[in-house]
């Protein structure tokens, strides 16, 4: 090669100055010659010269650049290694470690194991002097799970919005975790999502308590909902037979044989009760004196008005057959009257200090006192029920009182004006020497009987 070179350059010195050299002249064309296959020889032995071995390693990736695992649980990276150009080198053999093995291990495949919480690990591929990075973060699993709040109740058609935390086994609140929801009757209550840290409850209908539950990672807690009946006002009157208020009535609201509630009519007879629950009950109203009485009443917002006529007990009742004028003196007079009472079976019940009594009073500045002599008791002729008892004056005096008999007018008028269910027993009296048209008259259906007593529908 050297020699090959001086003789270039004696042939170059020759070209320039046609001397010789080593006794040879060189001309200029075959000094081209040579010089052109010297410059070949050298770029080839030059190329020969430069092989030096694969492509060197400019770059390092590895995938995916940074993941989160539970602890226990495990993932593959992968690493891809490129030249200057950005080309994908393969077969370049790659090393895997960890920043913090006891939180993160790595093996040579690139499988990393989650085993400790950690905010962030870094696994690091390394290849030809390059190196390429992945972050890895260790969660602590679910321990348990909160709702907040955890009861409520909402009205038919309304909303509330609850909540859900999960948390690790101190306590700590973990964030990005998966919650689930589900609605144990979603004909009540129903959940606006399936996940998320919160969800909207919409009553659809009454019922409850519904169950919402929460649940992240095996964990699970749940909200109690209720949705009540709308409410309304119901109230009502109380009557007797005659349409007069019956005050101190005892109102029972019945949803079959449950009482929901109970009332007590006013001085008017009426009795109100706010926010009661729509839906079918049994207003049964009842007063000692009176036979009670039920109606059914569908409830519905916003008020609801039931009207009960309590037909009074009839019995006991007490009937005068006759009275007779014993004896007279200054401011004092002395009765005798025939009284029968019966009992609720229409049954005589015998008159005695336990079970009969008329009150004294006092008229015209004269005091009434009243005795009784139930040595000889009066058998009457016919019993009730009763509902109502009238007098009579058949006495002489009335005959100039009442010369036109508007008293019995009256009678007939107040006794057709009672319903078929009401009986009403009359007894009228007369004075010495006076002939009456009867002593007794009794309203009702289907009486008969001989004798001074009379038993009819009307008075004639």
């Amino acid at each position: 090669m050297a020699s090959l070179a001086s003789e270039i350059a004696d042939a170059d010195r020759a070209r320039l100055s046609p001397i010789a050299t080593r006794g040879t002249i060189f001309p200029e064309a075959f000094v081209m010659k040579r010089l052109l296959s010297a410059m070949l020889v050298a770029a080839t032995l030059t190329a020969c010269d430069n092989s030096s071995g694969p492509v060197p390693v400019a770059g390092i990736a590895v995938i995916p650049g940074s993941t989160s695992l539970l602890v226990g649980n495990s993932a593959t990276l992968t690493a891809t290694t490129t030249d200057a150009a950005g080309n994908v080198l393969t077969g370049r053999p790659v090393t895997w470690t960890s920043t913090d093995p006891a939180a993160v291990t790595v093996s040579a495949a690139g499988l990393v194991t989650a085993l400790s919480p950690a905010a962030s690990v870094s696994i690091i591929a390394s290849s030809g002097g390059k190196i390429g990075t992945a972050q890895v973060t260790v969660l602590a699993p679910v321990a348990s799970v909160t709702v907040t709040p955890s009861s409520a109740t909402i009205p038919l058609g309304g909303t509330t919005t609850l909540a859900a935390n999960a948390r690790d086994a101190t306590g700590n609140a973990l964030l990005g975790r998966t919650i689930t929801w589900v609605s144990s009757n979603p004909t009540v209550a129903t959940v606006s999502q399936p996940t998320g840290a919160t969800v909207l409850i919409t009553a659809v209908a009454p019922g409850g308590p519904v169950s919402i539950t929460a649940s992240s990672e095996g964990r699970s807690a749940a909200a109690q909902i209720t949705v009540p009946a709308p409410v309304a006002t119901l109230s009502g009157t109380v009557t007797d037979q005659f349409g007069s208020a019956v005050p101190s009535a005892t109102i029972e609201l019945l949803q079959g044989a449950t009482v929901a509630a109970t009332l007590t009519t006013n001085a008017t007879g009426q009795f109100t009760r706010t926010n009661t629950s729509t839906g079918s009950y049994s207003v049964r109203a009842s007063k000692a004196g009176f036979v009670a009485n039920s109606t059914p009443v569908t409830v519905a917002a916003p008020t609801t008005s039931v009207t009960l006529r309590l037909a009074p007990q009839s019995l006991p009742s007490a009937g005068t057959v006759a009275t007779r004028t014993i004896s007279t003196a200054t401011q004092q007079y002395t009765f005798e009257a025939d009284l029968f009472v019966v009992d609720a079976n229409s049954q005589s019940i015998p008159l005695n200090a336990s079970a009969f009594s008329i009150e004294p009073f006092t008229s015209s500045g004269a005091q009434f006192n009243f005795t009784q002599d139930a040595a000889s008791p009066f058998t009457p002729p016919a019993t009730g029920p009763f509902s109502v008892a009238m007098l009579l004056d058949q006495s002489g005096s009335i005959s100039n009182t009442d010369p036109n008999d508007s008293r019995i007018q009256a009678a007939k008028i107040f006794m057709n004006a009672l319903g078929p269910g009401d009986n009403v027993v009359l007894s009228a009296f007369a004075g010495p020497g006076r002939m009456l048209p009867f002593e007794l008259t009794v309203y009702g259906t289907g009486f008969t009987t001989n004798g001074p007593c009379i038993f009819r529908r009307s008075i004639n």
